[in-house]
């Protein structure tokens, strides 16, 4: 009795065993086939992903040649709103992937060239850096790498004056103080140059081909990068490679201020609107806010930073009312 026990617990024993096998196979087989069900179903959901992909960028590119078919028809009876609709041909796929199609970046140049241009104003050698309208618009002042700055006719687009003073590049122009009523731009001209300097020049009436250098503004060790005059012409400002803002008494060229804070090159610089305040950008990425008051001792004194900018900053501006500042970087 004792042996078939035995024999009948070993048989259990071998049929247990035998379906454990079995399961574990159907176990191993059902998950291979799940394995291979979820790879097919990575397979489709890319393939969906990529025919997705495609379906709506080839919808961005109909859109995008719709529009700018659009930008070509109105060249001739409204170039601006042919810019427009370019512009908006090439963000149609640009803001999407980055990508311009020929068509749409061919329409903007076209559109840019049929834009009702007053003048085209030839006559500097190389790349011109700044511009500058005189206080009463009649004049328009340009700076050159031609080592040159010039100012034309702003209604005829004549050339008046070539001012070769400098040697190096010219960097910026701005007009400055009044002339007195004696000139043909009524106000002097001031330029800041790669030589390290800036000027200021008359440009009388008449015929002369040519300005009178009245002051020579130094100090700067390095390019100067921006000038500006405020707003009657009495202080002028200049900004260059040594990181310092200097500020000129405009009639005599005496240096009033030498403000320092940026660390690195100074790029731009503004007047407020009621000159007591001048703004500065750099290529340490900050634009400062310093005090021009002339009561007591605060003047030059740093009165904000501003940090947003994530790269150089070139360029400044005030709003008319000087409450407000518009920066402009590399960013």
């Amino acid at each position: 009795a004792l042996a078939a026990e035995q024999v009948r617990q070993a048989e259990i024993a071998r049929q247990r065993a035998e379906e454990q096998a079995r399961t574990s196979r159907h176990l191993r087989w059902l998950a291979a086939g799940l394995g291979v069900v979820l790879v097919l179903a990575i397979v489709a959901t890319a393939f969906a992903l990529v025919q997705r992909d495609k379906s709506q960028q080839s919808l961005r590119q109909s859109v995008s040649h719709r529009l700018t078919a659009a930008a070509v028809n109105s060249l001739e009876a409204d170039p601006e709103r042919s810019v427009l609709l370019a512009v908006e041909a090439m963000r149609a796929t640009h803001d999407a992937d980055r990508t311009v199609t020929r068509e749409a970046d061919s329409a903007l140049h076209r559109a840019l060239q049929a834009l009702r241009v007053e003048h085209t104003l030839f006559g500097h050698a190389g790349p011109v850096f700044d511009t500058a309208f005189s206080p009463d618009r009649g004049c328009l002042a340009t700076a050159g790498a031609d080592r040159t700055a010039r100012v034309w006719d702003s209604i005829s687009g004549e050339e008046i004056f070539v001012l070769s003073g400098h040697t190096s590049l010219v960097r910026s122009v701005a007009f400055g103080p009044p002339d007195g009523g004696a000139g043909r731009c009524g106000a002097h001209l001031v330029t800041g140059s790669e030589d390290g300097t800036a000027k200021v020049w008359s440009l009388p009436s008449g015929s002369a081909a040519t300005g009178e250098e009245l002051l020579a503004l130094s100090g700067a060790a390095g390019p100067v990068w921006s000038v500006v005059s405020d707003r009657d012409g009495k202080r002028l400002a200049t900004g260059g490679d040594d990181g310092k803002v200097r500020v000129w008494d405009g009639a005599t060229g005496q240096e009033l201020l030498a403000l320092s804070g940026h660390d690195g090159p100074i790029r731009g610089i503004a007047f407020s609107p009621d000159g007591t305040q001048l703004a500065t950008t750099g290529e340490d990425g900050t634009a400062k806010v310093w005090s021009l008051s002339t009561d007591g001792g605060s003047s030059g004194q740093e009165l904000l930073t501003l940090t947003r900018h994530t790269g150089p900053v070139w360029s400044v501006g005030f709003s008319p009312d000087g409450t407000r500042l518009a920066t402009a970087g590399e960013d």
